[in-house]
C-alpha cells in the first residue's frame, strides 16, 4: 500500500468517525448502510464522489469494483495535486 492509499484510508476512517460522532443528518449507519457508505465516500472526496457515484449512488449490498477503482484512482490524483506532486506521462 502506498502513501496515497494510506491517506485515503485515513481520510475514510476519519469520515466514518465524524459521521457517527456528529450524527450527520441522513447518514446514520443504522438507517441504511448504503446511505452511510455514500456519505463517507462523499466526505472522503466530494469531487471524486461527484465524478463516480453521484448519478448512481451505491445501493444496499452493492459492490461495484470498477467504480471503487475509479474512485480510488481519482482520490489518489486529487491527493497528489494537493501535495503538489505532478504525474508525467511518457
Amino acid at each position: 500500500m502506498n502513501a496515497l492509499d494510506r491517506e485515503l484510508g485515513e481520510r475514510r476512517r476519519a469520515c466514518e468517525r465524524r459521521a457517527r460522532d456528529e450524527a450527520w443528518e441522513g447518514c446514520s449507519s443504522e438507517d441504511d448502510p448504503a446511505v452511510f457508505e455514500n456519505c463517507v465516500l462523499r466526505c472522503a472526496s466530494a469531487k471524486c464522489y461527484a465524478d463516480v457515484y453521484a448519478r448512481d449512488p451505491l445501493e444496499e449490498g452493492e459492490v461495484d469494483v470498477e467504480r471503487g477503482r475509479a474512485f480510488r484512482a481519482c482520490a489518489r490524483d486529487e491527493f497528489r495535486k494537493l501535495r503538489g506532486h505532478q504525474m508525467f506521462e511518457s
